[in-house]
């Protein structure tokens, strides 16, 4: 037929042709990539991945309850692990034994172990499985490299995890697993303007301190009885609660509620103010008479009496006498007369290890506790885990 049209018949045919690629040369809509896609399909979903993260990361999931599930059986190969893992952590036994089997009830239908999950994270839905790849709240989550020995971070596991449950019950996998370091830089960064973490990497440090870890009857029963509630995952929440509540809640004159926003405090201690943050150093919380007790399950020390101001850091301390710059220090500090000298007081770290730092003069003496910043005196600092100071007021 082109062969049979005359010269001006066939330009006007080649115009359009011309016209039209044109019109498409550059356009995504009509160009493929290799796999068949158009670009334009491929920036779409790349934008949609990104407005879903952007989604995501700004919803808060407030109300914080809890859910206890044992699992059986295990995937075939990871019995040694389990083993292995639940001796050195969390200690819930596996397997079942005739010693256990009445003690312990573990769950082997998957589809409910998807659904009290489901329910759990958002109580009370009726919606449809498509409504909830939308409303189902994000999942936050932090991973500890001092606590837990895993080559993976706490988001990739608690991902794997739920996908294995999704698949063995045959359903779509709708849970979104979010860091939580994102989420309490973000909220803290919104609390203030004066005082905000310019970098994501200080929320992380202030996660990894884990000031509450050893905080008791936080966690479930079973974790209380056999002294394993750093590794139980309702003190895990409860302990970042009280960390987030800690750094957000002075910024907003909030005053902080026992068993809220902190651990339930003592009588003894309960009229000093906890400030684990390291935000707020050695605030002053009046004169009291004290007595330091230096306590964990492994070491006794021995105690001392100082008359002067005192701050309190519940649950991890260790103890540096010397004029020492506040910011080093996350908490705790007593000023007075010297009641103690290097000689007298114990090293934290043995008998061969350096001697305790600080200068001694009389009427200028500080005694300063917590985890340091500082590399020259970190180790020192950070060996006092486990630790707790017991104060009297005058």
């Amino acid at each position: 037929m082109k062969d049979n049209l005359t010269p001006r018949e066939r330009a006007v045919y080649e115009a359009r042709a011309k016209e039209y690629k044109a019109k498409v040369r550059g356009n995504p809509e009509t160009k493929y990539t290799t796999s068949g896609q158009t670009f334009a399909e491929i920036d779409r979903e790349e934008t949609e991945k990104k407005e879903k993260q952007e989604r995501i990361e700004r919803e808060i999931e407030e109300k914080i309850n809890k859910l206890q599930l044992t699992l059986s059986p295990l995937p075939i190969g990871m019995a040694g692990i389990a083993t292995r893992t639940s001796a050195d952590t969390h200690k819930i036994p596996y397997p079942i034994t005739k010693d256990n089997k009445e003690e312990y009830h573990y769950e082997n239908d998957y589809s409910k172990i998807f659904g009290k999950i489901k329910q759990f994270v958002m109580p009370g839905s009726t919606a449809s499985e498509k409504d909830n790849k939308l409303c189902l709240p994000p999942i936050y989550t932090y991973y500890n490299k001092e606590q837990f020995h895993y080559n993976k971070d706490n988001e990739v596991l608690i991902e794997s995890v739920l996908q294995f449950l999704c698949e063995a019950a045959a359903v779509e996998n709708n849970f979104r697993v979010l860091p939580l370091m994102k989420l309490f830089y973000e909220i803290r960064n919104a609390c203030t303007t004066t005082e905000q973490f310019p970098k994501i990497s200080l929320a992380e440090a202030e996660l990894e301190k884990d000031v509450f870890a050893y905080t008791p009857k936080i966690g479930c029963d079973f974790h209380e009885k056999y002294d394993a509630n750093i590794y139980c995952s309702l003190s895990l929440v409860r302990r970042w609660g009280f960390l987030i509540a800690d750094h957000c809640c002075k910024f907003l004159s909030i005053p902080l509620k026992d068993g809220f926003h902190c651990p339930v405090r003592s009588v003894k201690t309960h009229s000093l103010e906890s400030r684990p943050s390291s935000v707020n150093n050695l605030v002053s919380s009046g004169k009291y008479k004290t007595r330091l007790c230096y306590q964990s399950n492994h070491r006794h020390l021995n105690s001392a009496n100082l008359d002067g101001q005192v701050t309190m850091f519940p649950q991890r301390l260790s103890l540096l006498f010397g004029p020492f710059s506040a910011s080093y220090f996350d908490a705790v500090a007593a000023t007075g007369p010297p009641l103690l000298t290097s000689e007298q007081f114990p090293s934290l770290l043995g008998r061969k290890s350096a001697p305790m730092r600080g200068v001694f003069k009389e009427g200028n003496s500080i005694a300063a506790a917590g985890r340091g910043d500082s590399q020259k005196i970190a180790k020192t600092l950070g060996y006092g885990r486990g630790y707790a100071l017991d104060a009297e007021k005058e």
